[in-house]
């Protein structure tokens, strides 16, 4: 069963991906019915952003896995007023880091290759910056929590 982060304009909901239609909200389970006569589409805009039409009506939607909000928790943790730092979700191996000091990077930019388990996980960006300092180098061990990398906000 997987489990989503899903916000909705400024509204955070919890999913969990259940079989046969069924999901669950927060906690309670719906059942999704879909028809050829609704008029609902989804479009991908960006790695994790979508956009939904119901009708009418124009929806944005950031969709997010528990890796994904693991990843934007651990970049959240603001070190000063416009600096924020990366830190590693899992211990690992650096295979390689994709970013040198000074690079502004797009939110979904990859910073750094950890492998874990016989893995390689990419760690994005969740945000627009400028990368200001980077604190581990390719071969490097880290451990789960250690700072990889400091960035700062641009406009």
């Amino acid at each position: 069963m997987k489990k989503y982060k899903v916000q909705i304009q400024s509204k955070e909901f919890f999913i969990e991906d259940f079989e046969n239609g069924i999901i669950g909200i927060n906690g309670n389970s719906f059942e999704i019915q879909t028809s050829k006569q609704s008029k609902t589409m989804a479009k991908r805009v960006a790695d994790n952003q979508y956009e939904v039409w119901i009708k009418n009506y124009h929806i944005p939607v950031t969709l997010m896995d528990e890796k994904s909000v693991l990843l934007a928790q651990m970049q959240k943790k603001s070190v000063g007023k416009d600096e924020m730092i990366v830190k590693a979700p899992m211990p690992g191996l650096v295979v390689a880091v994709e970013v040198h000091v000074g690079d502004v990077i797009a939110p979904g930019t990859g910073l750094i290759i950890l492998e874990a388990m016989k893995m390689e996980n990419e760690i994005r960006s969740q945000v627009k910056a400028r990368v200001k300092k980077i604190d581990v180098e390719k071969s490097a061990r880290v451990e789960k929590g250690q700072t990889l990398i400091h960035l700062e906000s641009v406009e």
